[in-house]
């Protein structure tokens, strides 16, 4: 029998000391055709471990049915793992996040409408345990104690930024050892007193999730754990995307550095991701932090990592072996052969079905006096339809659903009469009856339920009802669309599209190789391969093409199904042998130039000091501790006039799961700017923006000489361009610009924009006063095609 432990600040296997070198695969988000192709490339990067988590959405997907085969086959995946020599890591919680559909968790849960989420709710905590009694004896044989290669398995993830229910911990830990899993339990957290506070249990190794600032994160841990080894389980060398945005990159030399910065704390680390692999099908997540807030990730899971999305290294990998060959003697790094990739060209789709005609051939209906959700009849995913008829006639009234969940076509008489979404808070739809009344149609998607964060009980379609003006409007006909099969479709030629169809073409491969389909033209839906589903698809980018693994194609004939919601302008795809993931979030530099504190506000102060650098420099989510904004270099300079503060942003990757980055329909955010005086905040700028994003939030302190700044929150437009200067009438003035292509259409002159102004001082209690202060001249706001600028003098 093997026993991975630790002792002190080391781990043993066999009583050897061993440090580990992880990295993420995901068995579910690759083919298990390619599964040894990732892993030996792990290997020989110098890993000894590879980590996974476990979705329970992909195991049981209807209560009591359990799934175990092809992508689902984690037992073939951990047996290949130790075949070629690793450790594995499983992360078997019933939550997961891994920006995957609802975390992990199973939709059926909502079905119940008094469900209560991860907390010690029994019929909650009876699902899990009745999971666990057919997952975990698959596990038990492959465990480090029964001679496999399971070393560590994880109790809750990150269960300290959800809640802090000790009594549901506890519980989960007992029903694993109870269940025979006698490895190494662990948990993982954020580097934050709360999160530590709620997430670690008595007796389970406590580990840290981060993406940079090792050594801070390591003394937070020490503190609750002092005699413990220092383990990162999740260290975020790349990020996700979400539709709307760039595509995120992360510079390898920065990702090397801060590996480096572990390894020489003597710690151990796991790369969250090694592979990212591909959201297929409907499994994409979705962030909500907030009530109004609703970001879905997209098909792409590449992350940016040391394998992108079709498994070749790139300059990560190689940049990260480097700092591990420092460590460890590595050798030669002998790769497993490319997997060939192939351009197929173009081709043309040749038969259309539309939705309207087919409902009948690929679902049932139901009807019921008021819209249900999916999960109230049994969906999981994908669309579903509802139908109903408003009498008439009657005179023009907003037609309103009421907690949309996600987005809805509406159609009149057949006709698209608008778009609504739960983030579109400005979409209104508004018609007449006519005398002979209307036939309404909603076709909703279920663009991912929200993954992460305390709106996690994310039930779709229609929640609550759907109104004619006041009247909510009753006797629906519904139908649900998981497209889990299409083989009833009946399929004609084509025409021009009036409404959401399905289209049919066929591939004809001599050689099966990995793939990518372009879908330049078309607008949005979901693609099927040989009747895999292989992901969606949205103009809005940033992604724009799908990878199509090698082993979804057979020699011959491929029959290749589109379902376009909207239209296409050319009925044809492109297949290339280069992944398209969109435009990059760019590195470039950033510049916030901050001036004209008075001379009165900061007497003492060494008149003329240079250029001073402020040590240690912060940009720290406030509600996640997470570090967004790397390599940044703040100066500043005291003169007979005034104190100068200068922002040099050097990198501007931003972790949005943290930071809800360029989310274009946040309404009535604020902005703060506080300029040290002289030890003591005085100055505060509040800047509220409606109906679009926060531009800056800011808070800088220091010691009356600029030896500590912390910035706590930053919320950031692509390209915003901010200054603060001083103009000919000696005037500060604070100005703003962004780029009009952050939005989902240009810049509007009826934008509101409102900013409030106030001194902070202290009083000789020490409590701050906040005294408006209002600035001499008017606010200006200009409108272009390319820029929004605004003006506070």
């Amino acid at each position: 029998m093997t026993i991975f432990k630790y002792s002190g600040s080391s781990f043993y296997f066999d009583d050897q000391p061993i440090r580990l070198l992880s990295g993420a695969i995901h068995y579910f988000r690759t083919v298990p055709e390619h599964w040894q192709d990732r892993l030996a490339k792990l290997k020989a990067c110098g890993l000894n471990t590879v980590e996974t988590y476990v979705p329970w959405n992909l195991h049981e997907p209807k209560k009591g049915q359990f799934y175990f085969e092809g992508m689902a086959d984690i037992v073939r995946f951990i047996e290949l793992a130790g075949e070629i020599g690793l450790h594995v890591i499983v992360r078997p919680a019933p939550y997961i996040c891994a920006e995957w559909e609802f975390g992990g968790l199973p939709s059926w849960l909502l079905a119940d409408s008094d469900m209560r989420l991860r907390c010690y709710h029994q019929p909650f905590l009876d699902h899990v345990d009745a999971y666990y009694d057919v997952l975990l004896p698959k596990l038990k044989p492959l465990l480090c104690t029964n001679g496999g290669p399971i070393i560590a398995m994880q109790v809750e993830n990150e269960y300290g930024s959800y809640s802090n229910d000790k009594r549901y911990l506890i519980h989960q830990k007992e029903s694993m050892i109870a269940r025979g899993m006698d490895v190494l339990l662990f948990t993982s957290d954020g580097p934050e007193d709360a999160m530590l506070q709620g997430g670690m249990i008595d007796g389970v190794l406590a580990t840290v999730n981060f993406g940079s600032r090792a050594a801070e994160a390591f003394e937070k841990l020490k503190e609750y754990q002092p005699d413990a080894p220092f383990m990162c389980m999740e260290y975020w060398n790349g990020w996700f995307d979400h539709w709307h945005e760039e595509h995120h990159t992360r510079p390898a030399e920065d990702v090397a550095s801060v590996l480096d910065e572990m390894l020489s704390l003597n710690a151990s680390v796991n790369f969250y991701m090694f592979h990212g692999g591909t959201n297929f099908g409907f499994f994409n997540g979705a962030n909500g932090h907030t009530a109004d807030s609703y970001e879905p990730t997209v098909t792409s899971y590449d992350y940016d990592a040391l394998l992108n999305e079709s498994g070749d290294p790139t300059a990560k990998y190689y940049a990260v072996r480097e700092v591990i060959s420092k460590y460890v003697d590595l050798g030669e790094c002998e790769l497993p052969a490319p997997i060939a990739k192939k351009a197929y060209g173009r081709m043309e789709m040749t038969e259309q079905a539309s939705l309207s005609a087919n409902l009948d051939n690929i679902s049932t209906p139901v009807y019921t006096a008021y819209p249900e959700t999916m999960e109230k009849l049994g969906q999981d995913y994908g669309f579903i339809h509802y139908e109903t008829f408003i009498s008439g006639p009657r005179p023009k009234e907003e037609f309103f659903i009421q907690d949309l969940h996600d987005r809805a076509q509406v159609f009149l008489n057949g006709k698209l009469a608008g778009i609504l979404g739960r983030t579109d808070a400005n979409a209104k739809l508004e018609f007449d009856v006519p005398a002979e009344g209307l036939q309404v149609t909603v076709l909703v998607e279920n663009l991912g339920r929200v993954n992460y964060g305390p709106y996690m009980k994310d039930r779709k379609g229609i929640t609550e009802g759907a109104r004619y003006g006041r009247q909510f409007l009753s006797d629906w006909k519904t139908y649900t669309l998981p497209l889990t099969d299409l083989s009833g479709l009946q399929f004609g030629v084509i025409s021009e599209q009036m409404e959401p169809s399905f289209f049919r073409g066929t591939l004809v491969v001599d050689e099966p190789c990995d793939t990518f389909i372009s879908l330049e033209g078309w607008t949005k839906g979901v693609v099927f391969i040989n009747g895999f589903n292989l992901g969606r698809y949205w103009n809005t980018g940033p992604q724009k093409s799908l990878y199509v693994p090698g082993p979804l194609l057979q020699q011959g004939n491929n029959e290749i199904v589109i379902f376009e919601l909207h239209g296409t302008s050319d009925r044809t795809v492109t297949f290339l042998d280069q992944p398209d993931l969109g435009e990059e979030s760019s590195p470039g530099k950033m510049t916030y130039l901050c001036q004209e504190i008075p001379k009165e506000w900061h007497t003492g102060v060494q008149d003329a000091v240079p250029w001073h650098l402020f040590e240690p420099f912060e940009l720290v989510d406030t509600v996640t501790g997470m570090q967004a904004l790397e390599q940044t270099v703040v100066r500043a300079c005291w003169s007979p006039n005034c104190l100068f503060i200068q922002f040099i942003c050097e990198d501007r990757h931003i972790a949005s799961d943290f930071l809800n980055r360029d989310d274009p329909l946040y309404e009535q955010d604020v902005v703060e700017l506080f300029f040290d005086e002289h030890g003591n905040g005085t100055h505060y700028l509040e800047l509220e923006v409606s109906p679009h994003n926060v531009v800056f939030d800011a808070r800088i302190e220091n010691d009356g000489f600029g030896n500590t700044v912390r910035i706590d929150k930053e919320w950031d437009f692509a390209g915003l361009q901010t200054n603060v200067y001083l103009d000919a009438a000696d005037r500060l003035v604070y100005e703003i610009q962004i780029p009009a292509y952050n939005f989902d259409r240009p810049f509007r002159a009826g934008m509101q924009w409102r900013a409030n102004f106030y001194r902070i001082d202290e009083n000789p209690e020490g409590l701050r006063e906040y005294q408006a202060w209002q600035p001499t001249g008017a606010v200006n706001f200009h409108v272009s095609d390319e820029f929004g600028t605004i003006k506070f003098i």
